[in-house]
């Protein structure tokens, strides 16, 4: 199932082609200014993700930005320099997306089905059933 790196596993690289020529800019200032880079997005309506970069250090005294990026998901990690913070919350903020449009949210009752509404996801229900 897991394995080595493949030539053309690339997937998680392109989602990373587009970012925001201007978030890394954006970070560094909030980080200057604020201490901290806090941004909220709503990119579907009701949808909206949180998303932070904060310097931290670990026990070692080595220095780190903590990225943390959550709308139902929560992803988090340490990267050691601002630009590779900004990649990281681009990639995440892009999953988030992306498992949602095809899988759902984790929040869901099933793959297909919405726990409050019994709302049947068309994309996932037609990816779930076995072709006839």
């Amino acid at each position: 199932m897991f394995g080595r790196k493949k030539k053309d596993d690339t997937y998680f690289a392109e989602l990373c082609v587009d970012q925001d020529p201007q978030l890394v800019s954006r970070i560094r200032a909030a980080l200057e200014k604020d201490g901290v880079w806090k941004e909220s997005v709503e990119w579907r309506m009701a949808s909206w993700t949180d998303m932070s970069v904060k310097p931290m250090e670990d026990k070692n005294g080595r220095k780190w930005f903590e990225v943390r990026v959550s709308c139902d998901h929560e992803f988090m990690c340490h990267a050691p320099t601002v630009e590779r913070a900004a990649q990281w919350v681009w990639l995440y903020q892009k999953m988030i997306m992306k498992l949602l449009y095809q899988l759902g949210w984790p929040s869901w009752i099933s793959l297909t089905e919405h726990p409050d509404t019994g709302d049947i996801h068309k994309h996932a229900a037609s990816k779930s059933k076995p072709e006839a």
